[in-house]
């Protein structure tokens, strides 16, 4: 039970048309200077890299081992970190968000399973192993930690419904896009065991990191705000307290941005 294989089949042309769609995604991030969540994602795709070489539980038929460990880490790494991010940073642009991932995903593999028979073929395995009993306690510390502070501050509660969505939602999306184009067999256990387990781990912990950096990086606009000058006269287009200064001047900024 705890110990099975995971396996997928696929052409080069997937990796081909995956990546292309990820550097589209990075291009969407950068020209809407959502600087953090690019960041994230990036970072996620070096911790996957990393984690990946030092399970060493991947073998590969039809490619050498350590780029195609490269593509696979910082293709999910890159889109289930931002994706991750993006969720908790931007709850009124959520479904206009997770839109594009799913697509994505359906897109490379199944215009990759129609069009891809001139392109060899890749074959890849994981064993799923005693690592799960290691994720499943960092998801409990993640999940209890938010659990028993909402108990004890009910006024500041944290959303773990949002993060579960999130978390378990991410994982089985894309799990189910490698059974649907048949780029992986149909079975339960990764749509299941892994969909709870392996990205729902990092949820509890991305939404804490996602409100602390608001704490200190209120959201308003998408430029850096300039400094209030208290020496000011009342020519200038911003008067008043310091609240009142600082939605001024995010208004400025957005106005600079799309009014000229």
């Amino acid at each position: 039970m705890n110990n099975y294989l995971v396996a997928r089949s696929f052409n080069v042309l997937y990796i081909w048309i995956d990546t292309i769609l990820l550097l589209a995604f990075v291009c969407i991030l950068t020209r809407l200077r959502r600087w953090a969540a690019l960041v994230v994602g990036l970072l996620g795709g070096v911790l996957y890299f990393v984690v990946d070489v030092l399970l060493g539980t991947r073998t590969v038929i039809g490619m050498s081992i350590v780029p195609l460990e490269f593509w696979l880490s910082f293709s999910y790494g890159i889109t289930n970190m931002a994706w991750m991010w993006l969720w908790f940073d931007e709850p009124d642009n959520r479904w206009e968000w997770s839109i594009l991932f799913p697509t994505g995903w359906l897109t490379s593999a199944l215009v990759s399973q129609g069009f891809g028979g001139a392109f060899h073929s890749v074959h890849i395995a994981r064993h799923v192993s005693s690592y799960h009993g290691i994720m499943v306690v960092f998801a409990l510390a993640g999940y209890g930690w938010l659990a028993i502070h909402n108990l004890r501050h009910p006024d500041e509660r944290y959303s773990i419904r949002s993060a579960l969505t999130i978390g378990i939602g991410i994982q089985f999306t894309w799990e189910a896009v490698l059974m649907i184009s048949g780029i992986r067999p149909l079975t339960w256990r990764p749509l299941v065991i892994d969909s709870l387990i392996e990205t729902n781990l990092g949820a509890p912990f991305m939404l804490l990191i996602v409100n602390a950096w608001r704490v200190r990086h209120p959201k308003g606009s998408l430029v850096p705000l300039p400094a209030p000058d208290h020496r000011r006269h009342s020519a200038e287009p911003c008067e008043g307290s310091e609240a009142d200064l600082q939605v001024c001047y995010r208004y400025l900024a957005i106005t600079s941005l799309y009014g000229n």
